[in-house]
């Protein structure tokens, strides 16, 4: 379906309800406090219901629990080799566990993040109960129908299908397109033949539609944002870049023909491109203000050090042969959710702004070798 055709859908009223696959919530690192994600809740009070079917709600918090589950045994780890290293008082690191809720159960910490977010958006559950033809599912796993595809994975996109199956039996019912926000080639092909169905692969696109009356906005922000010595939107923006990079956290990949360790060293940010008018989405709206969103690549130079050694066969043991600084200029895409007043001026700052990217970069340096350059006195 085109945009011009979602468009007059929207306008007649004839679009109902609006989701997210399970790919929507990873994008955003499953942060349920996401502002992307949270402004799903603008249509509590409108005709249009945002619905999550059971089977995506299972997906996100066995992924959500999943990540905990990990997160916690590194910082486990980490305490561990800390109290070996230096030694504190076994009160100090209770406290410390304490504090950071490592002994908390993460099946109840899961729950209260997923209920706060279906409370904040007005979430209402689907359930395969209520809406699942198992019919039309078998007949679509032996007929290869989308999103089945002919392949060893058919049993891995059961989820997928019992989701759009859902999906599309509520529009039928409630005789209303469906929305569904998802990166899923399988789902974009089930909506080919579905009749309910409208398919968009990112969130921003898709909230953009509801708000194509306040695009006059964008123009005058974007210039905003390009000039930080007459604007304080721009600083603004400027500033959360720098506490961004200042928290970045890189994955860094080389090749030698030596063994090595990596450390980060040090990120530093050393501009972006500039913010384009198109490629900027209003995602929310009211009276008062309006929420952009937009991608910016920032330029940022990471510095790594590698220690390296070599093995030595005859008493087992690796030699050091020296370390060595790389610095690396990468181009860092972020994604950024910005308020700002709808009348806003030079003075005006952002009412709120978040950097959504993950702050995990990986970083390639490439061939890496010791330096062997004498040190000058």
């Amino acid at each position: 379906m085109t945009d011009i055709e979602l468009s007059k859908i929207i306008d007649a009223g004839d679009l109902g309800l609006i989701t997210i696959d399970t790919n929507i919530f990873h994008r955003f690192g499953y942060d349920l406090t996401s502002p992307s994600l949270t402004a799903l809740g603008q249509f509590a009070k409108s005709p249009i219901a945002f619905v999550l079917p059971d089977i995506i709600e299972g997906e996100v918090r066995n992924r959500m629990s999943g990540n905990s589950i990990s997160a916690t045994a590194q910082l486990r780890s980490a305490l561990r080799d800390f109290r070996k290293a230096r030694r504190p008082s076994a009160k100090v690191l209770a406290d410390v566990e304490a504090l950071l809720g490592v002994g908390d159960d993460i099946n109840a910490d899961v729950q209260g993040r997923w209920t706060a977010f279906v409370d904040a958006t007005n979430a209402e559950m689907l359930t395969a109960g209520e809406y699942l033809n198992s019919d039309a599912l078998v007949a679509s796993y032996f007929g290869t129908k989308p999103p089945f595809e002919a392949n060893e994975e058919k049993k891995a996109e059961f989820p997928d299908a019992i989701a759009l199956l859902e999906l599309e039996a509520r529009g039928e019912r409630d005789q209303k397109y469906v929305l569904a926000v998802s990166k899923d080639k399988g789902w974009s092909a089930f909506a080919n033949d579905a009749k309910w169905l409208i398919i968009r692969d990112e969130l921003p696109v898709a909230l953009g539609f509801f708000h194509r009356a306040d695009g006059y906005v964008v123009g005058r922000a974007v210039t905003m944002l390009e000039d930080a010595e007459k604007f304080a939107l721009a600083d603004d923006f400027d500033r959360e870049v720098v506490k961004f990079v200042d928290n970045i956290n890189p994955l860094i990949e080389a090749d030698s023909f030596l063994f090595f360790d990596a450390d980060f060293v040090s990120a530093e940010y050393e501009g972006r491109d500039a913010v384009q008018e198109h490629d900027v989405t209003i995602i929310d709206s009211d009276k008062d203000s309006v929420t952009l969103a937009f991608d910016a690549i920032l330029k940022v130079n990471i510095t790594a050090e590698f220690s390296f050694s070599i093995h030595d066969s005859i008493d087992d043991d690796y030699l050091t042969l020296g370390t060595t600084e790389v610095s690396r200029v990468v181009e860092v895409e972020s994604h950024v959710v910005m308020k700002v007043a709808r009348e806003s001026g030079p003075e005006d700052g952002a009412i709120s702004l978040e950097i959504e990217t993950p702050r995990f970069v990986r970083v390639d340096f490439g061939e890496v070798e010791p330096d062997m350059q004498p040190d000058e006195d």
